[in-house]
């Protein structure tokens, strides 16, 4: 499978349409490569973004919506525009569900949970684990939380969010620094 397979169409009325046609066209393959190479710079990545559909702009506020996680916003917004694009992106409402829970929009956490229950059957193992994370995160449920984030990283070693919140229910929520700074280190040293 060393190809790349792509589609996407427009329709253009006239000479006049053409040139906007082409920059949306061009926007579509530049998004695709912009993707495949924030997967390719980012192992902790692939596994977030293995349930997406086809769609691109989903991709793409997805991994924006990644970055703002990561540089301490919430991301919320750009993983509402995930799921825009693509209602069935399990990481995105994953996600989701945990930028609700943050401002404490308790109520449409569980509502976006309820939705997320519903796609669980057509989901692979590794998205299913984190559906049950999600359900996990809205109870306050640490055993759980602890359980799912372990089984999680059997289908993605080394991640970097996981491990991060892994240490957080773990340790960091218990006062216990030194101890999530130690399972911590190796995951900071390979990044």
């Amino acid at each position: 499978n060393n190809y790349v397979e792509f589609a996407c169409d427009s329709l253009v009325r006239g000479d006049a349409e053409f040139p906007a046609v082409v920059r949306a066209l061009a926007a579509h393959v530049a998004g695709y490569f912009l993707v495949n190479a924030g997967l390719r710079k980012d192992v902790s990545m692939r596994m977030w973004v293995a349930d997406a559909s086809q769609s691109i702009d989903a991709q793409i506020c997805f991994l924006r919506g990644f970055q703002e996680i990561v540089n301490g916003g919430s991301g919320g917004d750009s993983m509402r525009d995930a799921l825009s694009y693509d209602s069935t992106f399990i990481s995105a409402r994953v996600w989701f569900i945990s930028s609700l829970l943050n401002k404490n929009h308790i109520a449409e956490a569980r509502e976006q949970y309820r939705i997320l229950r519903s796609q669980e059957r057509l989901a692979g193992p590794a998205a299913r684990v984190m559906i049950r994370y999600a359900g996990a995160i809205i109870d306050n449920n640490q055993e759980a939380m602890i359980r799912n984030l372990e089984h999680a990283l059997e289908y993605a070693p080394g991640n970097f969010v996981l491990e991060t919140n892994l240490a957080n229910a773990k340790y960091v929520s218990q006062g216990r620094y030194q101890e999530a700074l130690a399972m911590l280190q190796p995951v900071i040293e390979a990044r």
